[in-house]
């Protein structure tokens, strides 16, 4: 039996923090600013194929914004809900699927640099 049959995961799952197209620089999603706050930054998109999600957040550089993205892998215990970063046998298949719907969006949703003042 798979673990797939035991978890109760949809099949694929998309979700976006902002829904508009293009994140500018400096926007309230995006401040370019690092903050000493208790506050967890969110990213900006998720992605989720059966158990396996991936989350896209926005980075800050002195070279611009850019996008990275994040994996990890479901599973139930005894205790709960927990997540891991390895996969193996049908969890490959949905890490890529997942990696390839995550770059298809990053593709989709370019990051809109601020323009210099001339």
């Amino acid at each position: 039996m798979f673990l797939l049959d035991r978890l109760s995961f949809p099949l694929a799952f998309s979700r976006s923090v902002n829904k508009t197209r293009a994140f500018k620089v400096g926007s309230p999603l995006n401040t370019g600013e690092m903050k000493m706050t208790n506050e967890k930054k969110a990213p900006v998109h998720t992605v989720r194929v059966g158990n396996v999600e991936a989350a896209i957040w926005v980075n800050d550089s002195k070279n611009g914004s850019f996008y990275s993205t994040t994996f990890s892998r479901k599973y139930r215990t005894d205790d709960g809900v927990k997540n891991s970063d390895s996969y193996s046998g049908d969890a490959l298949l949905r890490l890529a699927k997942a990696a390839d719907l995550a770059h298809t969006w990053t593709a989709e949703n370019p990051l809109v640099q601020k323009q210099e003042a001339a």
